[in-house]
């Protein structure tokens, strides 16, 4: 590891575009970030995705981060932030799950099987009306 410090590599990147001051920084802080996502959201799964949008995030804002004396600081904050947002949107998605499974268990209420007891009634009553009577059966189809 250089002795150069978080903001010599961001600048070198920002300047250069050069991928190995950015794993620098990446190597440095890779286990800060994790951890603090980590301790947010209790989800592995989720903490690597949060540690990956804050690098990508830190790749975003290297030009304007690059004067900051420590970026630890940012880097913590962003994972934090990053990891309540992903716990918002997990919450929203799980809601709208739960909203779906019980739209299907509604389908499948007893409303269809009232219909299914119905139904054959139903068909029975309309056979015994006169053609008629069958054929206009609605007051609202009728004629005027």
């Amino acid at each position: 590891m250089s002795e150069r410090t978080d903001g010599e590599l961001l600048l070198e990147h920002g300047r250069t575009g050069t991928n190995a001051a950015f794993e620098e920084l990446v190597h440095r802080h890779v286990d800060l970030v994790y951890a603090t996502a980590f301790r947010v959201l209790r989800d592995a799964n989720l903490a690597e995705d949060v540690t990956q949008r804050v690098f990508v995030a830190l790749a975003r804002n290297a030009r304007r981060l690059q004067h900051r004396t420590v970026l630890a600081g940012w880097l913590h904050e962003t994972a934090r932030n990053f990891a309540i947002t992903a716990i918002r949107s997990e919450e929203r998605r799980r809601q709208r799950e739960e909203e779906v499974a019980a739209m299907g268990h509604l389908d499948s209420s007893p409303r269809d099987d009232a219909w299914d007891q119905i139904a054959p009634h139903l068909d029975g009553a309309l056979r015994e009306l006169s053609e008629p009577d069958r054929n206009w059966a609605s007051p609202w189809l009728r004629p005027k």
